[in-house]
């Protein structure tokens, strides 16, 4: 399952992030790396950003951003 297939307030493990180098280092600097657990706090409007948490850190990515991420509940 992907990050971006997630509702709002569920959470979920990293299990695999398939993204270019300069994305993936970008994740791991916000704490999203394998095993993370991230729960998803809000859909921006259309649903083009979401916000979550990773540990105790909030983030804001992009929908397409999300898609690389796959979890697992």
């Amino acid at each position: 399952m992907k990050l971006n297939e997630l509702k709002k307030g569920e959470t979920a493990r990293v299990v695999r992030i398939d993204a270019p180098a300069d994305l993936k280092n970008r994740l791991m600097s916000f704490g999203v790396i394998r095993g993370a657990q991230i729960t998803i706090s809000e859909y921006a409007p259309a649903k083009k950003t979401l916000k979550l948490a990773v540990n105790a850190t909030m983030i804001a990515l992009r929908f397409e951003e999300a898609d690389h991420i796959e979890v697992a509940q």
